[in-house]
């Protein structure tokens, strides 16, 4: 997964413009770039890559956590 932040080397609150494969985060990152040219324009300054242990995923519905919680 890539992040890209604007100015703010800390994760919370990044926006994550998408997904790339690579066999290094550079390549990674290289790849994000190389399909998604809008990123060379926009106004974040760095990109941070973090690696995906596991392509499991679960789905949570948010207005059940919320409703759980009260």
């Amino acid at each position: 997964m890539l992040s890209f932040s604007p100015g703010d080397p800390v994760l919370s609150g990044d926006i994550i413009p998408g997904f790339a494969d690579g066999d290094s985060p550079e390549e990674a990152t290289g790849n994000l770039l190389r399909d998604n040219d809008y990123l060379a324009e926009s106004s974040f300054d760095e990109v941070t890559a973090l690696e995906l242990k596991s392509e499991k995923a679960t789905v949570h519905s948010l207005k059940e956590l919320v409703a759980a919680k009260r």
